[in-house]
């Protein structure tokens, strides 16, 4: 019988290293469906062989076909419901990347396999997302091919600074940059290997450049002696407030930004 192979090797998926793949054995197995004569997967793509890997805890199927490189999570921590899951999972994949996708599908892969990303920078994503499509006068529900083309991209950027004050300009320049750069994110090369086959618009979108700004030039000298009477305020800190004064060591000495030192804290 054709029973699909479920291929676990050595070769790790890109993006994978550090989050917990485990190599395993080969596992031949036959599902369910098949001993009940049930297709497997929709009847135009047969998948035979796959690879599984874990991020995390929950296992990922993947799968070159045609010269393309197919990625989908089984959503189980349990391997012989992944080895059972995966074929479908990954038809469905290759048969949809087929179709256009919309962007409020694209949002939806994008939140259910960017298990790399935390929460707080998914939900920035998505609202910038909806930012950009806010400035377009764009609907969710439009194609990608519409929404992410090099043409809106800097339809984006133009409309954004267009009605700011020349005093407000370099700071509308840099929130534009700003949010097309997290929308952007939504392709970046670990979610393009997620997403499957995308139009060569998303590729020429990545491609737009950002407004160029003129930052403004500080000045020192002039600031110097301020700069050592905090210095000297957070260094009595040591023996009053401890945890405060960790956190001042920490941005002074290991760069740290305002939310790690909370963490660290």
């Amino acid at each position: 019988m054709g029973a699909p192979v479920a291929q676990l090797d050595r070769a790790s998926d890109y993006g994978s290293e550090g989050l917990g793949f485990d190599s395993l054995r080969v596992y031949h197995f036959f599902s369910s469906s098949a001993q009940l004569g049930k297709p497997l997967e929709p009847s135009n793509v047969r998948i035979k062989t796959f690879t599984l890997f874990r991020r995390g805890q929950i296992y990922y199927a993947k799968k070159v076909y045609l010269g393309t490189v197919y990625t989908v999570t089984t959503g189980t921590k349990q391997l012989t419901q992944a080895q059972s899951l995966a074929p479908k999972l990954l038809a469905e994949r290759i048969q949809g990347s087929e179709r256009q996708l919309t962007v409020s599908q694209l949002l939806n892969q994008h939140r259910k396999y960017a298990i790399h990303l935390r929460l707080r920078t998914l939900k920035m994503i998505g609202q910038f997302t909806r930012m950009y499509l806010n400035e377009l006068g764009l609907e969710p529900s439009v194609s990608i091919q519409e929404a992410f083309c090099p043409d809106s991209a800097r339809e984006f950027l133009y409309s954004r600074t267009k009605t700011a004050p020349r005093t407000r300009h370099a700071q509308a320049s840099i929130t534009a940059n700003t949010a097309l750069r997290m929308v952007k994110s939504l392709f970046s090369a670990r979610m393009l290997e997620c997403y499957g086959n995308l139009p060569e618009e998303i590729l020429l979108f990545k491609k737009v450049r950002p407004l160029p700004v003129r930052h403004p030039q500080y000045s020192v000298s002039d600031k110097k002696e301020a700069m050592a009477r905090v210095i000297a305020e957070c260094e009595a800190l040591k023996e009053d407030d401890p945890d405060a004064y960790l956190a001042y060591w920490l941005m002074l000495h290991c760069g740290l930004r305002r939310g790690e030192v909370a963490a660290a804290k």
